[in-house]
C-alpha cells in the first residue's frame, strides 16, 4: 500500500490508475473494516465497530475535500497520496500499542497481549508459537523486497528531481526497517522460547557460532519440548491453548 500510494500519480494512464486506487481501497476497507475489527473484538461488537469506523472515516473525508482540493490545485495528487502512504505506518504502530488494551489474546499466545510476546523478553511462548514467527518472518521478507523492488523499478522510470529521492528514501526504509523489526522479534521469540525449555535467554547467542551453534539453536528451539507446567520464566503455554 505504501509503494502504491507514492506510484499512483506518476501512471499516466487513466484507466490503470483507477484499477490501482480501487485496489488500494478495497485492501483497505477489508483489512481496516473486517479483518482488524472481527479479531480484536467480540462477535457482538463487531458490526457496531465496523459502523461507527466507516461513520467516521467519511465524516474526516468530507470535512478534509476542501484542504484536499486546495493541495492538488497547488502542487497536484502526488503529496496526497504521499501523505496516505505515511498513514500505513502511524496505524501499525497505533494498532500494535492500543490492540493489548481492548483484549487478551489466549490463542497460541498464551496469555500475554501480541506486543508483549513479539517485542519484549519476559514469559515463555512453545514451539508452535515459535513456527508461526518463522513462517511470518520469511513472508514479511519476501513482501519488504517486492516492494523494495517495485520501488527500484519507479526510480528507473524517474531519474532525477525531488520524486527520486522520497521514493529512494522509501526503499531503504522499508528494507531497513523491515531488518531491524524482524530480527527483534526472532530474538524475543527465541528468548522466550530457551526460558519454556527453562534455560537463560543468553542462549540466543548461539546463533553466534557458525554451523554449530545455529544448528543446534534450530533443533532445540524448534523440536524439543518445554517443561511441563511452571518454571521460574513463567507459566506453561499449553494451559492457554498452545501445543508445546
Amino acid at each position: 500500500m505504501l509503494v502504491f500510494c507514492v506510484i499512483v500519480p506518476q501512471v499516466s494512464n487513466p484507466a490503470l490508475a483507477l484499477a490501482i486506487v480501487a485496489g488500494m481501497t478495497f485492501c483497505h476497507a477489508g483489512w481496516g473494516n473486517i479483518i482488524l475489527p472481527a479479531e480484536v473484538f467480540p462477535k457482538n461488537a463487531v458490526g457496531t465497530v465496523t459502523g461507527l469506523g466507516g461513520a467516521l472515516g467519511s465524516l474526516i473525508g468530507a470535512l478534509s475535500q476542501f484542504y484536499i482540493g486546495k493541495v492538488v490545485d497547488l502542487y497536484g495528487f502526488t503529496p496526497i497520496f504521499i501523505a496516505c502512504a505515511g498513514m500505513y505506518p502511524l496505524a501499525l504502530l497505533l494498532v500494535q500499542l492500543v490492540i493489548g488494551k481492548l483484549g487478551i489474546v489466549h490463542t497460541y499466545l498464551g496469555n500475554m497481549r501480541p506486543v508483549d510476546v513479539f517485542f519484549f523478553f519476559k514469559g515463555r511462548v512453545g514451539r508452535e508459537t515459535l513456527w508461526c514467527t518463522w513462517l511470518s518472518q520469511i513472508l514479511m521478507s519476501i513482501i519488504a523486497t517486492m516492494l523494495a523492488t517495485a520501488g527500484l523499478f519507479v526510480l528507473g522510470i524517474v531519474q532525477e528531481g525531488w520524486f527520486h529521492f522520497v521514493v529512494l528514501g522509501i526503499v531503504w526504509l522499508i528494507l531497513a526497517g523491515c531488518a531491524g523489526v524482524l530480527t527483534w522479534i526472532g530474538v524475543a521469540i527465541q528468548v522466550k522460547r530457551w526460558h519454556d525449555l527453562g534455560f537463560s535467554g543468553w542462549m540466543v547467542l548461539l546463533n553466534l557460532v557458525p554451523v554449530f551453534g545455529q544448528v543446534m539453536s534450530f533443533c532445540a528451539l524448534g523440536f524439543v519440548k518445554g517443561t511441563t507446567g511452571s518454571n521460574k520464566y513463567g507459566s506453561d503455554p499449553q494451559k492457554v491453548g498452545e501445543v508445546p
